[in-house]
């Protein structure tokens, strides 16, 4: 009969180079000094400091998991080999121990390092950039995709060599190989970079402008990259990251729609549409009008001032709190064919839904409603300082001031931009000072377009914003506009 520890190595797959160890088991089993870092979907990740262990589990819910993880599927199993082949290949990982299979869980055993994962504060250091853009080229020079290369998965260790703190790379359950070229393909090393600065979104730009030009740099390390090459890899990675944000924002429209679907519906006479739930926090916090007296304000507004083309807006207060109703025209053409358009305020309460997705400054919308027979529309929302437009507030303000409300709109812009949406209407008249803050106004003529990250048509749209500055605003306040868009470009 075979002792207790020929049973354990047995069922432990151990790693090339490990030592087995006896207490595995008995730590495993044992609730003492472990410490959850995530458990979610049936993966559990926890950490032994006294033991220097992270046990990884990984327990498939559902039929098809279980049949794909029997067929060879399974994410611990392909972590494991990889993290092996990428120490094999001298590339600082985290170090793999043992790896068991059960009939319904599989483990998997790596030691634990003494770092935390990459946090966007700590990338101002010029050395801890360029570290971040060599440990990527040496993964990439070794053949290896990472798959998930993002910040969470860079540990930083404490440990500082040569002027950069030690980096190691964790989580190689998507590693895949370049398909027999070393280096991997421009293409999927672009895309890999794209997914680690998409990551990396709110750190400063010339931060990330030093990653990839140490990541350029190490990957010729023989003569230092040439210009243009380094150039045609950083438009390759913009490109991307453009098609990566182009996704999200697609995403967070599609959720955007999904809300609105949500929403409580507001039918009264020939009036239909959506009454926003307001949430038990905004509830207490006092920034949500009662439930009940949103339909009454929204269909009887009462005189307000026209806009245009027979539009009107009207302000009052519910509350002690500013709301605008906006009652919009019915859209032009021929009356048949109008019940087959989306009404003013409709596109306006989906615009404002986005930008919120997107984390884009906007007033919230709490109720709107269209006739069905006129296709007239009306939107209730939240009044954002209402009359201190950009262009009233630059009008009224001195040298010092203008300069600042024109850096505010040019980083404004660029948000806009880098999230991937249109904004066919982006002048300094939608722009509203709401708590000393630019917000969005105006939300019918927001929506993810293909052509958003143009040049021709960034261009277009910073010029149209450029021009609707009032008289007053100089060439100098214009250029601080397009210089705050430029640095905010990453």
């Amino acid at each position: 009969m075979p002792s207790t520890k020929d049973v354990q190595q047995l069922a432990w797959t151990w790693a090339d180079g490990a030592e087995p160890r006896g207490d595995l088991d008995r730590l495993l089993g044992s609730k003492e000094g472990w410490r959850t870092l995530r458990e979610r979907y049936g993966r559990c990740t926890r950490i032994h400091a006294s033991a220097g262990l992270v046990a990884k589990s990984l327990a498939p819910r559902g039929v098809w998991r279980r049949i794909r993880r029997a067929a060879g599927g399974d994410p611990l199993a392909r972590e494991f080999l990889s993290l092996q082949e990428a120490a094999a290949r001298a590339l600082p990982v985290t170090p793999p121990l043992a790896l068991r299979r059960d009939a319904d869980e599989t483990t998997m055993v790596t030691a634990a390092l003494e770092a935390a994962p990459l946090s966007v504060g700590a990338l101002v250091q010029d050395t801890l950039a360029r570290g971040v853009g060599a440990l990527a080229a040496r993964l990439h020079a070794a053949g290896l995709l990472h798959g998930d290369l993002v910040r969470r998965n860079i540990l930083v260790g404490t440990a500082i060599s040569a002027g950069i703190p030690e980096l190691a790379i964790s989580d190689l359950r998507h590693c895949v190989a370049g398909r027999n070229r070393v280096p991997p393909a421009a293409r999927l090393r672009a895309r890999e970079l794209a997914r680690l600065i998409q990551s990396l979104d709110a750190a400063a730009p010339d931060s990330l402008r030093m990653l990839l030009a140490a990541y350029v740099v190490a990957l010729r390390p023989e003569g230092g990259a040439a210009v243009d090459e380094e150039r045609a890899f950083a438009t390759a990675v913009e490109a991307a990251l453009v098609r990566r944000r182009r996704r999200v924002a697609h995403h967070h429209f599609r959720t955007a729609l999904r809300q609105c679907a949500e929403q409580r519906p507001l039918q009264r006479g020939r009036w239909s549409g959506w009454i926003r739930n307001v949430l038990p926090e905004e509830a207490e916090a006092g920034l949500a009008p009662p439930a009940g007296d949103l339909a009454e304000v929204l269909l009887d507004p009462g005189p307000g001032r026209i806009l245009h083309a027979g539009s009107r807006r009207r302000v009052t207060r519910l509350d002690d709190l500013p709301v605008v109703v906006k009652e919009c025209a019915p859209p032009r053409g021929v009356p048949l064919l109008r019940r087959g358009r989306h009404s003013g305020a409709e596109r306006a309460w989906r615009g404002a839904w986005l930008l919120d997705a997107m984390g884009l400054p906007t007033p919230r919308v709490w109720a709107v409603a269209t006739d069905r027979h006129t296709r007239s529309s009306r939107l209730l929302a939240e009044a954002a300082d209402p009359g201190t437009t950009l262009e009233q507030a630059m009008a009224g303000a001195d040298e010092a001031g203008r300069l600042a409300l024109a850096a505010q709109a040019g980083a404004l812009a660029r948000r806009v931009h880098a999230a991937c949406l249109r904004y066919h209407d982006f002048n300094a008249r939608n722009l509203l000072l709401h708590h000393g803050s630019l917000v969005l106004v105006d939300t019918e003529g927001v929506h993810p377009g293909r052509r958003t990250t143009s040049t021709i048509d960034r261009n277009r749209m910073l010029q149209v914003l450029t021009d609707s500055l009032p008289a007053p605003t100089t060439d100098a306040d214009r250029a601080a506009l397009r210089a705050a868009y430029t640095r905010s470009n990453t």
